[in-house]
């Protein structure tokens, strides 16, 4: 257990100020001069206003009414566990007896990490663009090819990598783990990031563990459903449904305060994966519904931060932040 806090550059990123379901007070403004020419424009904007009012309360009441009696159709939509999600907030949503007892690989997941501080940051990075085959071929003479890396990722991959690896290092002072799937792009991405935040210190207290829970899958028919996605079997979404939930329940858990001396300690794990699956636990983790994964996106080497509390609050900090590369490194395929 380490004191691996957040590390003062954060605040002082020039980022919005994060939030943990506080709301921050508007600060007032001066009325500016309103011509005669305005008056229409005030009118004509205040009436839009008044309807946005109203069509405010008709999305609310229509949402009271889905959570309070009709969950049914979020079940069958495949929401799963989290039918009517999004309404009001699980306070219980931590069960460790949701836990699939079956996936021994869950349970060393969860085993794995610590429970003895007051936060739990999880930082989901999907992995750097991959090579394409031609790429891969037209490095194979080079002495660099050696190293698997240079062989799964691109040139941009890797360079996206390099600079995902040095924010990570701005952040946070220390990091516990760095998960990744079997998938090679996922793999190469995780060593960089390793490096990096190692130092290249083999000795490093930072563990680096490829796990299979985190290989890309379809969780869940989301909402809307492409065609594609339609003619993949039943049986293959049950089970990459099953595992996307074994993953959920193995990573996003709460950590336990029990002493004075937990207070100011946290953890950070880095996850580094695949759309579909960050997608999907981003969903998770909020109580939202998991069927609205695939309204999202997230380029590669991008962050999505997930801060989980003691007392179970679940704050997401970012989601497919790419304010550390370049734009010409800004890629999706």
């Amino acid at each position: 257990r380490r004191r691996a806090a957040v590390a003062p550059a954060l605040a002082a990123s020039g980022r919005a100020t994060l939030f943990r379901g506080y709301a921050a007070a508007a600060t007032p403004r001066p009325t500016p001069f309103l011509g005669t020419g305005m008056v229409p424009k005030v009118a004509v904007g205040a009436a839009a206003t008044l309807t946005s009012v109203a069509l405010y309360e008709l999305i609310s009441r229509s949402v009271g009414t889905v959570s309070g009696g009709a969950t049914a159709a979020g079940a069958s939509a495949g929401d799963g566990a989290s039918a009517g999600a999004g309404a009001v907030w699980d306070v219980a949503w931590d069960d460790p007896g949701a836990l699939p007892a079956d996936s021994e690989e869950a349970l060393e997941l969860r085993r794995a990490g610590d429970p003895q501080v007051e936060r739990r940051h999880i930082i989901f990075v999907r992995h750097a663009q991959p090579a394409s085959g031609q790429a891969a071929e037209g490095e194979g003479a080079g002495k660099k090819a050696k190293k698997k890396e240079f062989l799964a990722l691109s040139p941009e991959g890797r360079k996206q990598a390099e600079l995902t690896g040095q924010r990570l290092k701005m952040l946070f002072d220390d990091v516990d783990a760095v998960y990744y799937s079997a998938a090679p792009e996922s793999k190469a991405t995780a060593q960089i990031l390793h490096r990096c935040l190692s130092g290249g210190d083999p000795k490093s207290a930072t563990r680096l563990v490829e796990s299979g829970l985190f290989a890309e899958a379809v969780p869940g028919l989301p909402s809307p459903a492409p065609e594609a996605l339609k003619e993949v079997p039943a049986a293959e979404l049950e089970a990459d449904a099953a595992r996307a939930e074994a993953a959920f329940r193995a990573l996003v858990w709460s950590p336990k305060l029990t002493s004075k001396e937990q207070v100011g300690l946290t953890s950070v794990e880095v996850v580094v994966g695949h759309g579909n699956l960050i997608r999907y636990l981003a969903c998770r983790a909020l109580q939202l519904p998991p069927s609205a994964w695939s309204r999202m996106a997230a380029s590669h080497c991008t962050l999505t931060w997930i801060d989980i509390g003691c007392d179970g609050s679940v704050a997401m900090r970012e989601f497919g932040s790419s304010g550390h590369l370049p734009p010409d490194l800004v890629t999706y395929y």
